[in-house]
């Protein structure tokens, strides 16, 4: 096992500039900044129905709803945040196409404010461009 001598430590620690240490915090800065974005996470309600509404499947409400909602109205991030395809068909969401719409959506409002307009008009062009004939809420329809 090799152990670096005083002589070498303190050589090594020369190398480095002057300005390491305000180099150092600077980084750790912007790391920081980028982490709280990628990881920021919205505290605002989900109101289940306008949400399945939105995409035309207000069908699937109850079963949303009894998964994942606590009062019987509002959906919970934390427990919408651990739904895969394949709890779906487990909630009797049995359409393929339905199931990856369903989880487009879900990933999209797990990442924005529910009651963001941005947010809505997003999902409008998301959903058009990846599946022309779907169906949306008169207010989010392709004019």
């Amino acid at each position: 096992m090799l152990l670096s001598s005083p002589g070498n430590v303190k050589s090594s620690i020369s190398t480095f500039s002057p300005n390491a240490k305000s180099e150092y915090k600077q980084y750790s800065r912007v790391n920081e900044v980028e982490e709280k974005k990628s990881t920021q996470k919205y505290e605002d309600d989900i109101e289940c129905l306008s949400w399945l509404r939105e995409i035309n499947m207000a069908q699937y409400s109850e079963a949303f709803l009894t998964n994942l909602s606590m009062d019987g109205k509002i959906l919970i991030r934390k427990k919408l945040q651990q739904i895969r395809q394949q709890d779906l068909p487990k909630m009797n969401v049995t359409n393929f196409v339905h199931q990856k719409i369903l989880m487009d959506h879900i990933k999209h409002v797990l990442n924005n404010p529910f009651h963001s307009p941005a947010r809505r008009s997003e999902i409008k062009a998301q959903l058009t461009s990846k599946y022309p004939n779907i169906e949306l809420e008169d207010s989010m329809s392709v004019s």
